[in-house]
């Protein structure tokens, strides 16, 4: 999944989601299924090396939290590209309890709180919303924490 360019590595985005080891750990921890949704539109995005654990662990983060927090059925991962950003949105069944504020989450005591200190600032955005009867978190990723890989006809 690591390709040298440039000095820096780069860690195909939709690849690494999909594949990796987050949704199966999580999947075999929960006894839940996660479904993986990509409409080939982040396809040749990449991810510097500086942010790819980081964005790793944000997305088993959130997989974790809609798997157990599910009141019933499975998790559902999509990945898609859009004006040069790329979103991931992560969605179950359930509620978010009452009043619930992300931006009242303290910073690294919970989950949540490390997701918020991990992601990066200027270049990315959580989100965490009621919609209808389901929960959706959703990370999106602008240049610099994400990028068209070179040659693809997207830079």
């Amino acid at each position: 999944f690591f390709s040298s360019r440039r000095r820096h590595t780069r860690y195909p985005l939709v690849t690494g989601v999909q594949t990796c080891a987050l949704p199966i750990s999580v999947q075999r921890t929960f006894g839940r299924s996660i479904t993986f949704d990509d409409n080939g539109s982040a396809a040749g995005y990449v991810l510097p090396e500086a942010e790819a654990i980081p964005i790793a662990l944000t997305v088993n983060e959130l997989l974790t939290n809609a798997v157990k927090h599910a009141s019933s059925g499975e998790a559902r991962c999509a990945v898609l590209a859009r004006d040069g950003a790329v979103q991931v949105e992560i969605r179950n069944e359930g509620a978010l309890r009452a009043g619930f504020d992300l931006a009242a989450v303290p910073g690294g005591v919970s989950g949540l709180g490390l997701v918020r200190a991990l992601l990066p600032r200027r270049s990315s955005t959580l989100a965490i919303e009621q919609d209808a009867a389901e929960v959706c978190a959703r990370v999106v990723l602008r240049p610099p924490s994400v990028r068209p890989e070179a040659g693809d006809g997207r830079e």
